[in-house]
């Protein structure tokens, strides 16, 4: 099952808004794990194979379209990260147009407070398994 935000559907199509949530899974288990980075953003990477996988009813050729209209509506940012030179996957990261669509946003301090840009908090104990 796919779920997506319905404003950006909107703007850039159910394709784009369900990879869009796809990447905000990825790239808030980096904020909440404290992983991947780099020039002040978490990012998140995934070659067009991988993407394949994941979503198995679409070609890699659509698979680039429906990026390529993420980056283009300014819903993503693009980089490279990579440890080779040799390796062309793209890392994305939000934009703050996206990051207005759900993002987690960690508070400032040791504490283990979030808040969802729309405003609401959550709290965990960081002492849990």
């Amino acid at each position: 099952m796919y779920h997506f935000d319905e404003k950006v559907a909107v703007e850039v199509g159910v394709n784009a808004a369900i990879v869009l949530e796809n990447f905000k899974f990825w790239i808030n288990k980096n904020i909440a794990n404290n992983k991947h980075y780099y020039d002040g953003e978490y990012w998140t990477y995934n070659s067009i194979k991988a993407f394949e996988i994941l979503f198995p009813f679409w070609s890699s050729k659509q698979i680039r379209t429906i990026l390529n209209k993420l980056i283009d509506n300014g819903y993503l940012n693009t980089g490279n990260y990579n440890k080779s030179p040799y390796d062309r996957t793209l890392w994305y990261s939000f934009t703050s147009k996206s990051s207005k669509s759900g993002e987690v946003v960690p508070s400032t301090g040791t504490s283990q407070k979030w808040t969802f840009t729309n405003g609401s908090d959550f709290s965990f104990d960081s002492k849990c398994a």
